[in-house]
């Protein structure tokens, strides 16, 4: 076999192993999680855990 020849069975090996793989499906929609809710669950938590602590008894 030629070097050529050999080159070209190892592209087709290739090829046919990337058909054989499913494309992956990404999608650049819109988060599904909200974000703003996050930062203020953040802030009340740590109010509320500022509160606790400063009022705890000395």
């Amino acid at each position: 076999m030629e070097r050529r020849e050999m080159v070209g069975t190892v592209q087709d090996q290739r090829n046919q192993q990337n058909h054989d793989v499913q494309p992956q499906i990404v999608s650049n929609g819109p988060p599904k999680h909200s974000y703003c809710m996050d930062v203020w669950l953040f802030i009340i938590f740590h109010m509320l855990l500022f509160l606790f602590v400063y009022l705890l008894p000395r």
